[in-house]
């Protein structure tokens, strides 16, 4: 029988060899990631308070990139200072290790092995949707903090977007704005920055979304990280790097992802206005 609204996905295994092998094979030259490094890397610079690698020689900022996977954003991350992943998962430390641009660490987010307050930047890139208990991972990243840091977060925005795909990543969740600035909030963190990501693609996700509720969802696990032909894969990170500087500038009021960057409470400048971005926007509960 099909699958019909309101039934479960069925449960597979989550994030095989072969997904993390795909995704260290397309790399950063996949067009998601370059849109992804374009908003990042002005967000970057608009908010950090660490210079970028070569431009101040006397503080190298320790990075955590917590839940690194295969580690396709350490090229950009090591080149704003040292990069440490953590990773729960063998098969991704595998591939993680090939790239040699960060020391590799074997863990969780519910119990990261680092002391308090060692860490200037903390990356959680599509992490937190695969953390069964996001709250206690979100308590764990602020303890191992600097006062001064900077937590930049990415994750799959509006749950109506859930589709056969998010069973086949070992998703637990999608985000609504409200539900990522409240747990963040609830940690001890103040967000400056939130907008949603890759607003054209959200109307692709609707039908992918409604095709998986009332037609037959595919039974195989199978990546959809397929690395596009040029010219193709060239206009697509060019469209949606366009995009990333519109965000920058005014943000998205939808799209399929979430792009937060908050700082701990505890830091100098925790009594300015906290910044948002198109607070109003139609936001999902997942």
């Amino acid at each position: 029988m099909g699958w019909l609204p309101g039934e479960r996905f069925v449960t597979i295994p989550a994030m095989n060899a072969e997904s993390f092998q795909q995704m260290h094979l397309t790399g950063r030259d996949y067009w998601w990631y370059q849109a992804k490094e374009e908003i990042l890397g002005l967000l970057f610079r608009r908010f950090a308070r660490i210079p970028p690698v070569g431009e101040d020689s006397s503080h190298q900022s320790r990075i955590l990139d917590l839940g690194c996977g295969t580690g396709t954003m350490f090229g950009f991350l090591a080149e704003r200072g040292r990069v440490t992943g953590l990773e729960p998962s063998d098969n991704a430390l595998h591939f993680a290790a090939m790239r040699n641009k960060a020391s590799l660490v074997r863990g969780g987010a519910g119990a990261i092995p680092f002391q308090d307050s060692v860490f200037d930047l903390v990356a959680m890139f599509d992490c937190l949707e695969h953390i069964e208990n996001d709250a206690e991972a979100v308590r764990e990243t602020a303890r191992v903090i600097r006062d001064d840091g900077l937590l930049m977060v990415t994750v799959p925005a509006f749950s109506r977007l859930s589709s056969w795909r998010e069973t086949q990543l070992g998703h637990k969740r999608r985000y609504s704005r409200s539900l990522l600035v409240n747990l963040l909030q609830s940690a001890g963190f103040r967000p400056v920055f939130t907008s949603y990501l890759y607003a054209a693609l959200f109307p692709i996700l609707v039908l992918k979304s409604l095709k998986d509720k009332l037609i037959q969802p595919p039974r195989i696990m199978k990546s959809d990280i397929v690395m596009l032909p040029e010219p193709w894969n060239g206009l697509m990170a060019g469209w949606f790097r366009k995009e990333a500087r519109f965000c920058n500038r005014f943000g998205l009021p939808f799209g399929t992802s979430l792009v937060c960057i908050a700082r701990p409470e505890k830091s100098p400048d925790s009594g300015k206005r906290v910044e948002t971005k198109h607070e109003n926007a139609h936001n999902t509960s997942p």
